[in-house]
């Protein structure tokens, strides 16, 4: 449970999508494992492939719960938590020196080789810490993360900076 002190951002336009996902691999799994524990008497090859099917089942359904949600951010009262597919970075607010935030224009590329018709923009923030360091996070949401920003600035007590967008050749918008 969080603390009442805690605030979580995340994309959170998907989640009705999320649940049938899960839901459905999940029942699945746990339907597959019912027919296992069924035939105990008879271990056979029918029995392992129902175990080893619906555990895999069950573990996509855990894994896809637990990665749909990321990037999530998490502010305390003295620190930044950023939650990724690798891990949680913390920041604390003392430590950090400058704020800036962008967006990236850009087609997805396919893994042979070439580019997705689809654009896609995602938006960014660089956090400057005391020891000089820059990185760089994405945000949670493709649409507005103003909420977050807003948070982030009351809590940190520093105006985050914004930085020119960064467009994919050919995806500028028209100048006037």
């Amino acid at each position: 449970m969080e603390h009442p002190d805690t605030e979580s951002f995340h994309e959170e336009k998907s989640k009705a999508a999320v649940y049938f996902v899960c839901a459905f691999p999940g029942l699945l799994g746990i339907a597959m494992l019912i027919g296992f524990f069924d035939s105990l008497s008879n271990l056979d090859g029918d029995a392992l492939f129902l175990l080893v099917l619906g555990s895999a089942f069950i573990a996509f359904a855990v894994l896809f719960y637990r990665f749909s949600f990321q990037p999530r951010y998490e502010l305390t009262k003295r620190e930044l938590r950023i939650r990724n597919f690798f891990g949680v970075k913390t920041i604390r607010y003392d430590e950090i020196m400058a704020l800036a935030r962008y967006s990236k224009t850009f087609r997805p590329k396919k893994a042979g080789g070439g580019s997705l018709p689809m654009v896609l923009t995602t938006h960014h923030l660089e956090i400057k810490t005391r020891d000089g360091k820059t990185k760089t996070y994405t945000l949670p949401s493709f649409l507005s993360n103003s909420r977050l920003l807003e948070s982030i600035e009351r809590r940190t007590h520093k105006t985050i900076e914004k930085l020119p967008d960064h467009y994919e050749k050919g995806l500028e918008p028209p100048t006037e």
